[in-house]
């Protein structure tokens, strides 16, 4: 149901449509003895949750084109791999996507690639991510913490505008490096006026800086000292 594209000289494809929909799309793994890496520009685009209520993606994907899934509003996707490419508005006005992880190697969240993903509560960027790009996840209302590492450079125009329940930065790094990322001003507020936690693997002694420090347990979870 699926139509394909082989990735150059690899034993890979990438999904660049679908013939035939039905209520629940879980994308394969394997389609026809290629592993399944990417999804291309268009794919699912502007998809119709009358048709279609879920779309499952394999954790060996790890690429979604320009536009992939613009437009599937009210449509659940549930994204199992870690991505380490994301195209230009990939998930635009995907209301139901409710959780996404990235993998190292990513370097950019590129234009609007997340803007109207209005069921985000966590975004956790890898440290390879240097630039956030305009309105990346602009209208992400439910939006509350974001992970950022110092090896971010700048925060574009927009790039969280309308999100104004962000509560909490949580930060690798010290606060001088994160007053060194350029975040402009325009459509930012959310995340400049956020209350930033500073990572820290061990308890920090007393130091009277008033900087408030966080941690991950063994589960993965943010964690306060």
């Amino acid at each position: 149901i699926y139509s394909t594209a082989k990735i150059g000289d690899t034993d890979t494809c990438m999904v660049t449509g679908i013939l035939r929909q039905s209520e629940k799309i879980q994308v394969p793994s394997v389609i026809n003895g290629y592993e399944v890496v990417a999804i291309g520009d268009d794919a699912f685009r502007g998809m119709s949750s009358e048709s279609v209520r879920e779309i499952v993606l394999p954790d060996t994907v790890m690429a979604v084109g320009n536009y992939a899934f613009y437009g599937c509003s009210g449509i659940k996707i549930t994204v199992n791999g870690a991505l380490t490419s994301v195209g230009e508005f990939a998930f635009g006005n995907c209301d139901a996507l409710s959780s996404v992880t990235f993998g190292e190697g990513l370097t950019a969240i590129p234009f609007g690639a997340f803007s109207g993903c209005m069921a985000l509560r966590e975004i956790r960027l890898p440290a390879s991510v240097v630039t956030v790009c305009e309105n990346a996840f602009e209208e992400c209302a439910a939006l509350e913490t974001v992970m950022l590492y110092a090896d971010l450079t700048s925060i574009e125009d927009g790039a969280f505008r309308f999100c104004e329940n962000i509560a909490a930065i949580y930060f690798y790094g010290t606060a001088e490096e994160f007053d060194a990322i350029n975040v402009t001003e325009n459509g930012n507020s959310a995340i400049l006026e956020a209350r930033l936690y500073l990572y820290s693997a061990t308890k920090p002694q007393e130091n009277g800086d008033n900087a408030q420090y966080w941690y991950l347990d063994e589960k993965g979870k943010v964690r306060l000292w």
